[in-house]
């Protein structure tokens, strides 16, 4: 199999898994999950809707950086 590293765009914010499950699944927050750290990772679909997701710190800190302000100037081009 090739190796391939894949690109997008996404929006995202730091919120535990609890507090992800709460506002997006409408679930209790639970003592299994409350204080797992991670991010509210939203992604924007081809039709324009969005998909909101969690996931993991380590594993979206090793899939993602910022976008820096000279990178944020290329989208609006």
């Amino acid at each position: 199999m090739k190796v391939f590293i894949g690109t997008k765009i996404i929006l995202a914010e730091p919120m535990s898994e609890g507090e992800f499950n709460a506002q997006f699944k409408g679930a209790e927050r639970d003592s299994n999950n409350i204080s797992r750290s991670g991010y509210h990772v939203q992604y924007s679909n081809p039709d324009s809707s969005v998909y909101n997701s969690w996931s993991p710190s380590d594993v979206f800190e090793r899939a993602y950086r910022p976008v820096s302000d000279d990178e944020k100037s290329l989208l609006t081009a």
